[in-house]
């Protein structure tokens, strides 16, 4: 039997007050996070990522991280019980996708890696594609990254498939998470015997979005690899050579985008090496011959234009690579190459996005080095700002494959925004001037 006793009752009674205080402290807690899903972006200038001009003097309508509704300002009373934010004369446009970076290899710790995702989203890249690396820890910092509170670009990740003899390489075994690099899932070496199927499902139970062709397969493996990561939904990504396989023999095989426009050279080369790693021996004589207007290399360029293929052309990486191995950087055959093929690309209607291979350093860079890399786009490519704008949103998304969602400032679409002080369309360079970043809604004030 329990006995009733005074102490029972005062217990219950602070068990009720206690009940009753984090009930409404829930409450609260509920209506300030609404309040916070609840956003009207007031007298603001649009850059949608389609590419037309400015629609001056708008409001954006935010609530749940989806933009409910965009009207011109004035035309329709602001919501009630929503944060309004006065941006007259500034620019909302998409938030920027990198699609190119490594955010692992065993050479960045994790608290490197928050350090630097932070340094991104508040650099204005909402969403990152990986190209390689430790998918266990990737998976860790994409699953953190789907929180909209969380200081991160989404991430979006693949899994690495090569030739056996690629996983010498160290930087294979330094993404291995301690493993054998080219017997796991997410570095995966494929040969004649392999089943690919299990291969491709395995790679796709990382969480990984893409398949990443990078070296060393023939054409005929690249093409069975491609064929079944799209019949298991996946994208597939591939270095633009993969040695001995052609750039026209990884279009050929489906893929939906090639990395390094400086690797397109090899489509005219007379022969190709067997292997990645021979394939620096003469390679500086190659560009100081070989036309980037190469009828082969135009036919290429014109297939992709025909078939939907988006060229990833690492503008930045291969700059900095020049400056790193010749004094005068502006007169490197590569460089110089990479700049003229990026720029027949455009004419020719290739789809464009904006891949740094190098994301930045936080503490070093005033920005990431996605802003350099649309800003070559411009200077030396030929791209209009409003195309160079497109490149790093709407068809950032389109590599993804989340463009229904992502990539343009549109009802119905998920508020991953970056306003902005001064208009990009007038100068690349304002794409640097940052007010704020908004993710799925939250937004981020940018500090002074």
């Amino acid at each position: 039997m329990f006995k009733h006793s005074g102490n029972n009752h005062l217990n219950m009674s602070g068990l009720l007050l206690l009940i009753v205080f984090a009930f409404s402290f829930s409450i609260q807690s509920y209506c300030q996070a609404k309040e916070e899903d609840r956003l009207a972006l007031t007298n603001v200038n649009i850059i949608d990522g389609k590419g037309g001009a400015p629609q001056n003097n708008m409001t954006v309508v935010i609530e749940a991280g989806i933009i409910r509704d965009i009207f011109p300002a004035g035309r329709k009373p602001l919501p009630k019980d929503y944060r309004v934010i006065e941006l007259k004369g500034m620019y909302v446009l998409p938030g920027l996708i990198d699609t190119h970076v490594h955010l692992t290899g065993g050479y960045r710790s994790p608290e490197e890696a928050d350090a630097l995702l932070k340094f991104a989203l508040m650099g204005g890249v909402t969403a990152v594609r990986d190209m390689g690396g430790d998918a266990i820890e990737i998976a860790r910092l994409a699953e953190n990254a789907k929180n909209n509170t969380t200081l991160s670009p989404r991430i979006y990740f693949s899994a690495l498939m090569a030739g056996p003899t690629w996983f010498k390489d160290p930087r294979a075994q330094a993404s291995a998470h301690g493993q054998t690099a080219g017997e796991i899932p997410w570095l995966k070496a494929i040969t004649p015997e392999t089943d690919i199927a299990q291969a491709v499902s395995q790679a796709k139970a990382t969480g990984a979005t893409g398949i990443k062709i990078y070296a060393n397969l023939s054409a005929d493996l690249t093409k069975k690899v491609t064929a079944e990561a799209h019949r298991q939904g996946l994208k597939v990504w591939s270095h633009a050579t993969i040695f001995p396989a052609r750039p026209g023999d990884a279009v050929n095989a489906g893929i939906d985008s090639i990395s390094h426009a400086a690797l397109l050279i090899y489509e005219a080369a007379d022969k190709v090496p067997e292997e990645y790693h021979s394939s620096q021996s003469d390679i500086f004589a190659l560009y100081s011959k070989t036309p980037a207007n190469d009828q082969k290399i135009i036919d290429l360029l014109q297939k992709m234009k025909r078939e939907g293929k988006i060229l990833d052309a690492t503008l930045y990486v291969t700059s900095l690579l020049a400056q790193r191995s010749n004094p005068n950087a502006a007169a490197d055959p590569r460089l110089k190459w990479t700049y003229e093929v990026t720029k027949l690309a455009r004419e020719n209607g290739v789809t464009l996005v904006t891949g740094t291979d190098g994301m930045g350093r936080p503490g070093r860079d005033e920005v990431p080095n996605i802003h350099q890399e649309m800003e070559l786009l411009v200077t030396m490519c030929g791209l209009t700002p409003a195309e160079a704008v497109t490149a790093a949103t709407l068809n950032g998304a389109k590599a993804l494959g989340v463009e229904n969602l992502y990539g343009t400032v549109s009802k119905s679409k998920a508020a991953d925004l970056l306003i902005l002080r001064k208009n990009p369309l007038e100068n690349i360079r304002h794409t640097r001037e940052i007010y704020a970043v908004i993710k799925g809604g939250r937004f981020f004030r940018k500090p002074n």
